[in-house]
């Protein structure tokens, strides 16, 4: 636990300064264990130099003798020692020099020790308590105006005669006398508080000062009210001022400057503002992505390319058809449909690549001629494969009479062969492998460009026989018939 003190102190208008005032060590731990933090203050009496003398003796022999206590020892039987070696301090300054008849010095002194408070009191000097707003003072003075007092309360003399006397402010016990005839100490702790200040002063402060004063001074730092005490004892002007001394001790657990408190607290502030924006901002984060994820739940699912539905001219929505028919069979269909073309196109007419029906021309087809079965058991029939025309024949492409029965849906195309998926069939599924398409029939006329799709059917080498089946000419060749045989041309 840590202390804090204030002190100050003027000459008044004496020729000398005879207060002296004293603390112990607030940085030694192990002796502040089981001492606690020690305030001394004296007054001295007797002359110009002399007084000087003895209250500085009184008040470094008592710091000394009380800094030898032992942890064994209590605080208020150390204290008592203190002041008997003061006293036998001022002692041996009074006998030092014959001239020093009547020398002495009052002495008052305080332990605050964890959260008690221990005293003791020789002369005229006061202790104060001061808790909240409340003061109080704790030490008697030892002064012939007590016992002048004591007799105006017994009526022996009267009240004026008591406050007139000459000798009121005399003192009855000091140190400097062979045993103080009075000595006030309490031998029980006295509590205090954490903010409970304690105040030690001499006779010259606090008889130019009223209690009010003294408690208003003490609300904020020590040291600040121990200076403002002093300057309003000054400021009134007193006639033959005497020599003021005060000093001010309490607990403290905080030993920083009121600067660098206010620096701590300025953090604190700046950090609890930061803190506070990283929690709204990341509850701004949460409060965005969970409206969004209750957002994408309540959102209907969007219907897919496949079954948007959309009318046909009978009225029937094309998403019944697509169920009913499914993917394999149109594929089967337009094989049918590829393979009827082919079959009607005479000899010798030009022959075009059919073009790819979209999913709408399928669908009217399959209005018109009807939905064809699915293939039972989910088998699927290959196409039978064309054979290649004899030398000088026109390619045909002859129809199974079971074909309007059983369509062979086309087998899937090997991975490596990188073509894309035919049109109608959904990206994504399983490519189906088409029947190749028939050759078409040559071209007889002398001015048609080159055709290419038959040299792609049947290969750049002769199928059987010689070279002399195709015409090879370059990079361009046809085959026609001219007067019933064979011709080439480039």
């Amino acid at each position: 636990m840590g202390f804090t003190a204030g002190n100050a102190q003027h000459i008044g208008s004496r020729p000398q300064q005879q207060d002296a005032f004293g603390f112990s060590d607030p940085s030694d731990k192990p002796f502040v264990a089981h001492a606690g933090f020690l305030g001394v203050v004296a007054d001295g009496v007797g002359g110009l130099t002399h007084g000087s003398e003895a209250s500085q003796s009184a008040v470094r022999t008592f710091l000394q003798t009380y800094h030898a206590k032992s942890p064994a020892e209590s605080i208020p039987d150390a204290l008592a020692r203190s002041l008997h070696a003061a006293n036998h301090a001022v002692l041996r300054v009074a006998g030092s020099d014959p001239s020093a008849e009547g020398v002495g010095t009052t002495l008052v002194a305080a332990v605050l020790h964890e959260h008690v408070l221990y005293w003791i009191s020789a002369g005229d000097s006061r202790i104060y308590l001061l808790h909240a707003t409340r003061l109080t003072r704790i030490t008697s003075d030892h002064t012939y105006a007590r016992e002048l007092d004591e007799q105006a309360a017994q009526g022996l003399i009267s009240r004026a005669e008591a406050q007139n006397h000459s000798e009121r402010g005399s003192l009855t016990s000091y140190l400097g006398q062979p045993e103080p005839k009075e000595v006030d100490r309490n031998t029980r702790a006295l509590a205090v508080q954490p903010n409970d200040c304690v105040i030690l002063c001499t006779d010259g402060f606090y008889r130019g000062l009223n209690e009010v004063e003294i408690t208003d001074a003490f609300r904020g730092d020590l040291q600040r009210g121990c200076d403002l005490l002093v300057r309003q004892v000054l400021a009134k002007h007193r006639k033959q001022q005497d020599n003021l001394t005060v000093i001010a001790l309490k607990h403290s657990s905080r030993t920083r400057k009121p600067f660098a408190q206010g620096r701590s607290h300025l953090r604190l502030l700046v950090l609890a503002g930061l803190i506070l924006v990283l929690l709204f901002a990341g509850a701004g984060y949460w409060y965005e992505k969970h409206l969004a994820g209750m957002g994408q739940a309540q959102e209907p699912a969007q219907p897919t390319s496949g079954s948007t539905p959309s009318t046909s001219p009978s009225g029937n929505a094309t998403n019944a058809k697509q169920e009913q028919s499914p993917p394999a069979v149109k594929e089967v269909e337009k094989v049918k449909h590829a393979f009827t073309a082919k079959a009607a196109k005479p000899v010798g007419e030009k022959t075009q690549a059919p073009k790819p029906q979209t999913q709408d021309s399928t669908d009217r087809e399959t209005d018109a001629g009807g939905t064809p079965p699915a293939v039972p058991g989910g088998a699927q029939e290959t196409a039978p494969e064309q054979s290649a025309p004899p030398d000088g024949a026109v390619p045909t492409v002859s129809q199974p009479d079971s074909l309007e029965q059983k369509a062979p849906p086309p087998s899937p195309p090997a991975a490596s062969d990188g073509k894309t998926p035919p049109s109608g069939q959904a990206a994504g599924s399983t490519p189906q492998k088409q029947p190749p398409p028939p050759p078409p029939a040559p071209d007889t006329k002398p001015d048609a460009p080159p055709n290419r799709t038959l040299g792609r059917a049947f290969g750049s080498a002769p199928r059987s026989g010689t070279n002399d089946d195709l015409c090879v000419h370059g990079r361009s060749w046809a085959l026609g018939i001219k007067d019933g045989e064979r011709t080439c041309r480039s």
